[in-house]
C-alpha cells in the first residue's frame, strides 16, 4: 500500500503489515507526485500518473523498491484517471480525456491505446473488473443518471450496457465506488446507490432502467432479492448524512465465526 501527504508532490509511501498491525516507511518513489493512482497487478504497486505527471513507477514489496517502468503517452490523463487491472494487464480512463482508454502490457513494458468508450461521455466516476470485462460508470451532465459501459478486454470492443435513471434523489456528486461480489455500491455526500452487474461479468444487451424519484423509492427489495436480482437493477439506500468532506468506502472481508463444538 501507499500513502501520500496532502495534495502536494510528495515521494513518500507507507505500506501497513496485517501480521503486526503497524505502519512502516516504505522505499520512497524516484518522483515526487501530487494525487497519483495507485494499483496492484501480479504482486507489485503501481504510481500511475498524477496531477499533470505522465511516470509510472512499480514497486516490489519484497526489495522494498521503484522502478521505472513505460510512461503515460504525451497528452494523456493530465488529471488523475481511473485505474483497474483486469486480465493481466492495466488499464487506465478518465481524467481528463475522458473517453479514453490506454492499457499497459508488463512483459513488453508498453502502453497501449484501446478503442475510446461509444456515444457522449459523462464524467466517468468508477473503472470496475470482472475479467474478462472492464466497467466504465459515467455520471450523466444532469447528476440523476448514471450510464454503464463495458468493454471486452479479449475482443477490444465497448457496448453501452445500461443506463440509470433514478432522478434526482440520485446525489453522487463527488461519487466514490466499491465493489463487493456483483454489487456496486456508488457512495456521494448524499446518496448511496448499489447495483448489480452480470452474474458472468457480461450480460445482454442494453438496458434502460428508470427510477420513481422519490428518495426510498427503489427497483429491488430486500437482500436476497438483490442477490438473485436482474442485471443492471439498482437500489436507493439510505446516506451517510453524518459524513463531512470526502468519502472513501472500502469493502472488508471478515472470518468466519468459528462453529460451535459439541454440546
Amino acid at each position: 500500500g501507499g500513502g501520500f501527504a496532502g495534495p502536494r508532490p510528495s515521494a513518500r509511501a507507507l505500506s501497513w503489515e496485517p501480521a503486526t498491525g503497524a505502519w512502516r516507511e516504505a522505499r520512497s518513489m524516484g518522483r515526487a507526485r501530487a494525487r497519483p493512482r495507485l494499483a496492484a497487478l501480479d504482486g507489485r504497486v503501481y504510481a500511475l500518473g498524477g496531477d499533470c505527471e505522465l511516470a509510472v513507477e512499480r514497486y516490489d514489496p519484497r526489495g522494498d523498491r521503484w522502478s521505472p517502468v513505460a510512461p503515460l503517452p504525451r497528452g494523456a490523463f493530465a488529471i488523475t484517471p481511473l485505474a483497474a487491472a483486469c486480465s493481466g494487464r492495466l488499464y487506465l480512463t478518465g481524467g481528463s480525456l475522458s473517453a479514453r482508454l490506454l492499457a499497459y502490457e508488463p512483459r513488453r513494458d508498453e502502453w497501449d491505446e484501446c478503442p475510446g468508450s461509444p456515444g457522449p461521455s459523462g464524467r466517468a466516476v468508477a473503472l470496475l473488473a470482472r475479467p474478462p470485462w472492464l466497467y466504465r460508470l459515467e455520471l450523466q451532465r444532469d447528476h440523476c443518471s448514471l450510464a454503464v459501459h463495458r468493454y471486452n478486454t479479449a475482443g477490444r470492443v465497448w457496448v453501452r450496457a445500461a443506463c440509470i435513471s433514478p432522478g434526482p434523489s440520485l446525489h453522487l456528486q463527488p461519487a466514490r465506488c466499491a465493489l463487493l461480489g456483483r454489487a456496486v455500491y456508488l457512495l456521494g455526500r448524499a446518496g448511496l446507490l448499489r447495483l448489480l452487474l452480470p452474474r458472468d461479468g457480461g450480460g445482454g444487451g442494453y438496458r434502460g432502467r428508470t427510477g420513481q424519484g422519490g428518495e426510498g423509492q427503489q427497483q429491488q427489495q430486500g437482500d436476497e432479492e438483490e442477490e438473485d436480482g436482474e442485471d443492471f437493477s439498482y437500489r436507493l439506500l439510505p446516506p451517510c448524512l453524518q459524513a463531512r468532506g470526502p468519502v472513501f468506502p472500502v469493502v472488508l472481508a471478515l472470518p468466519e465465526s468459528p462453529r460451535d463444538g459439541p454440546g
